[in-house]
């Protein structure tokens, strides 16, 4: 009897070995399937993956490229605008000394006139007492050449007398053209009553001429003539 119950409890044994190994077989193509399928969805992000950092790596190379490009183009610019800052301060400096030399006109302006007003007014009325017409003129050009002499360089004024009266040719009238001449012509008539006109005027003043002419005539101050001409001949150029 106690061999047979020794025989049932081993055989039970065996069963339960038998039908763990199954569970564990089973439980094991589980596990292997489920470890294939790990596997794989994980190659599948590695790829996934080495795909995406190859289009980043592109990306980042483009961008890299286009600051490159940038860069370049903000060097170009910052040097063109360090040559315009330059050429910038040389134009302020030009028109600093042009605005400077502009100031100092009126007070080299005035001192011209005195002289001239002192030197012409006595020549015109050595001239109206002189006999000789050759004598009179002489002596006018000479008196006025000292004073062409000493202001023509700054002022631009050129005197030459004709054989009937004088060529006035001005410069530093025209700012954007210093060495433009404008030049006018005046007669005197050989008659005892001494009447100036003008016979040209390079560029033409048309009728704005007369009223000085008039002046002349009955001041015989003929240094205001000249200022008077030269202010026009500036104003043409406003």
């Amino acid at each position: 009897m106690a061999d047979q119950t020794q025989d049932t409890g081993f055989l039970t044994a065996r069963i339960d070995l038998q039908g763990l190994e199954k569970d564990l077989n089973s439980f094991k193509e589980k596990l292997d399937g489920w470890s294939d399928a790990i596997v794989r969805k994980t190659e599948a992000e590695k790829v996934q993956h080495v795909r995406e950092m190859q289009k980043l790596s592109e990306t980042i190379q483009q961008i890299q490229k286009e600051h490159d490009a940038l860069s370049q183009q903000a060097l170009v610019v910052r040097q063109q605008l360090e040559r315009e800052d330059e050429e910038h301060e040389a134009l302020k400096k030009a028109v600093e000394e042009i605005i400077a030399r502009q100031e100092s006109l009126p007070e080299l302006i005035a001192s011209v006139q005195e002289a001239l007003d002192a030197e012409s007014n006595a020549l015109w009325r050595r001239k109206a007492k002189t006999e000789s017409k050759e004598g009179e003129q002489s002596d006018f050009s000479r008196g006025l050449q000292k004073i062409i002499d000493a202001y023509s360089d700054r002022l631009g004024l050129t005197l030459s007398p004709t054989e009937n009266g004088m060529d006035i040719v001005y410069t530093h009238i025209d700012r954007n053209n210093p060495t433009r001449k404008f030049k006018v012509c005046v007669t005197c008539d050989d008659d005892d009553t001494s009447t100036y006109s003008v016979t040209s005027c390079q560029p033409p003043l048309n009728d704005m001429l007369q009223s000085d002419i008039d002046d002349l005539n009955a001041t015989g101050d003929f240094s205001s003539f000249v200022m008077s001409v030269r202010r026009r001949f500036v104003d043409t150029c406003s």
